[in-house]
């Protein structure tokens, strides 16, 4: 995170690369934690993982495909390590080349990118069209939940 924050005060870090990882995190990457969070409460919590969520040690472990991410908001928790990345996605891209791999100082791997077009979709695709409206009807279902469990 703590790079996150020098990339923006430099002026840079406006926009980001964001790939899923090809396959779930694994508890296996506490050991090369370099925070020292390697808790049991920390390998539970990376058991919870998605495809989207924790730290990769490569480039090969991420899709080929993936999103230029606008950073909205940074926030350094103030008590224990770690934050929060609020960001948008602003266009699909395809990584070309990989340029750094991630490393103990430098925890982003830097890549080129292409930009990659959109899937055509045919209006009147019922399968579309039904993975639209189940996405609705839950947006409508998470609206009507108590501000409690948000």
């Amino acid at each position: 995170l703590d790079f996150l924050f020098t990339l923006r005060k430099g002026g840079n870090g406006d926009f980001l690369a964001g790939f899923m990882t090809k396959e779930a995190p694994s508890s296996s990457l506490l050991s090369d934690d370099p925070s020292g969070a390697g808790s049991s409460a920390s390998a539970a919590a990376y058991g919870n993982l998605r495809r989207d969520g924790g730290r990769a040690a490569s480039v090969a472990e991420l899709e080929e495909v993936g999103s230029m991410l606008q950073v909205i908001n940074l926030t350094q928790y103030p008590n224990i390590a770690g934050g929060q990345v609020v960001v948008m996605p602003h266009k699909r891209i395809r990584r070309t080349k990989t340029v750094s791999e991630p490393s103990p100082n430098i925890q982003l791997a830097a890549v080129t990118v292409e930009d990659f077009p959109e899937p055509e979709v045919k209006e009147d695709d019922a399968e579309v069209t039904e993975l639209a409206k189940k996405a609705s009807d839950k947006m409508k279902e998470l609206l009507e939940t108590s501000t409690q469990y948000k």
